[in-house]
């Protein structure tokens, strides 16, 4: 599940948009907001398009990301 404002960037840049570049279906990334976690093998491409960090769209997997 996505953050609230990370979510509002998505929506800013525009769902299809990201869905588009990606190769997915809306669907798949309203169920990243609603219920499933950034799949791993997306975090590159989504962090490309979106310019926010992988860290900070699956915070998850970089619980030991510390900012320099």
């Amino acid at each position: 599940m996505l953050e609230d404002s990370i979510w509002r960037k998505f929506k800013k840049i525009g769902i299809n948009e990201i869905a588009r570049q990606m190769g997915l279906s809306r669907q798949s990334i309203y169920k990243w907001k609603n219920s499933t976690p950034v799949p791993d093998s997306r975090l590159l491409d989504l962090e490309k398009i979106t310019k926010i960090p992988r860290h900070r769209l699956k915070p998850s997997l970089f619980k030991s990301y510390r900012k320099h």
